[in-house]
């Protein structure tokens, strides 16, 4: 019986001893330092380039509508360019005038409604020379009106052309290096709605809303 106890109790001293974990008195064991973490080599950022002309887009965020024309707002400058991105003439619409009064003395009252004055500034570059047409070309047949609803109006001009007085035209053809302002009248039934230049044969144009 006193064997027994006594390997009780040596088996529960040396358990206690597995436990300790050593020498009381020594203190906890030191922490291990790590090794230096290997740091990545600093990379200086190579500084963005300036945008080129070309890069810089003048007209604007490019915006299509359903009917392919960029969306554009009064006062908001719009371009045509040749198929190199040369630039030959840039245009603002900077008024568009329904209920328009018209100025010339023999005026036909308005076939659709009433009249729509669009007032224009166009500035050309020496580029345009080198085209096959070498002039910008801009009239009331180069214009669609819309409805609000988004209905074409079958006839924009009716008796748009005898409208102005001719000191407030538009010149029907600018030449290269040129800068011109004038309007042009549209006859329409819709005092409100948008109207879009679409060159013929062109598979889209430029679109204000009114």
């Amino acid at each position: 019986m006193r064997t027994r106890l006594a390997i009780a109790v040596a088996a529960t001293a040396l358990l206690l001893a597995a436990c300790g974990g050593g020498d009381p008195a020594a203190g906890p064991a030191p922490t291990p330092v790590p090794a230096e973490t290997a740091k990545e080599p600093l990379v200086t950022p190579e500084p963005e380039p300036e945008p080129t002309p070309e890069e810089d887009d003048r007209y604007g965020e490019k915006v299509l509508n359903d009917r392919g024309n960029l969306v554009k707002a009064i006062g908001q400058l719009a371009g045509l360019t040749n198929a190199d991105g040369v630039v030959l003439a840039d245009f603002t619409i900077t008024a568009i005038e329904p209920n328009f009064v018209c100025t010339n003395e023999y005026a036909q009252p308005s076939e659709h409604g009433q009249f729509i004055a669009v007032s224009l500034d166009v500035t050309t570059s020496a580029e345009l020379a080198q085209e096959d047409w070498p002039t910008f070309t801009l009239s009331e047949y180069d214009f669609k009106v819309f409805s609000p609803d988004g209905t074409r109006e079958n006839d924009s001009t009716g008796a748009a052309y005898s409208c102005l007085a001719d000191a407030e035209q538009l010149p029907m053809d600018i030449g290269p290096g040129e800068h011109a302002v004038g309007k042009i009248v549209l006859d329409s039934a819709h005092p409100t709605g948008s109207l879009a230049i679409v060159f013929a044969g062109a598979p889209g144009g430029w679109e204000w809303g009114y």
